[in-house]
């Protein structure tokens, strides 16, 4: 499936640019797998698209299903002011739409306010919050800081999520 926009495309995650994706991910996210509530997630075993602008990669968005459930692992926009990030957004809803999942959510960590607002905007809500989980996913991937770079100490994530069933009817 590819996703037209008027200032960029997004195609899905595939063996033509997985490597362009696994370097991305080694870059922002300091290795080919992310740690979420203490799971290993490798990229070669998630779906998901890359947005282009001409020959740029502008962003990333990958995730993984279970059953009814999607679950967004990692979304990076890497251009600002063109609605990237609610292209990612609205390309992962739309999946677990069309999959019929009843629900699609993600974990932050505490010290991501822009993240934090930027999904509440666009209407997801809390779920849970894990204290302390970052203690274990560092572990498990040393390479997590102790500390953003907005000076907050990296210590919880936060479950969020659309309850694509209740969205649906209202």
């Amino acid at each position: 499936m590819i996703f037209n926009q008027s200032r960029f495309s997004m195609v899905p995650l595939g063996p033509l640019n997985f490597s362009l994706a696994k370097a991305l991910l080694e870059e922002r996210w300091g290795g080919d797998f992310i740690v979420s509530l203490g799971k290993i997630n490798l990229l070669k075993e998630l779906e998901g698209y890359l947005a282009w602008v001409e020959d740029e990669i502008v962003g990333l968005v990958t995730f993984t299903q279970t059953e009814n459930s999607l679950q967004i692992v990692s979304m990076d926009s890497f251009r600002d002011g063109i609605g990237v990030g609610k292209a990612l957004n609205d390309a992962a809803v739309q999946t677990a739409k069309q999959r019929k999942c009843t629900r699609i959510w993600l974990v932050i960590t505490n010290d991501n306010l822009e993240g934090l607002q930027f999904y509440q905007k666009r209407g997801w809500n809390m779920k849970a919050l894990h204290l302390n989980s970052m203690i274990e996913a560092r572990i498990i991937k040393p390479a997590i800081p102790l500390t953003a770079e907005n000076g907050i100490r990296i210590l919880h994530e936060i479950e969020i999520e659309i309850n694509l069933e209740i969205q649906d009817k209202s």
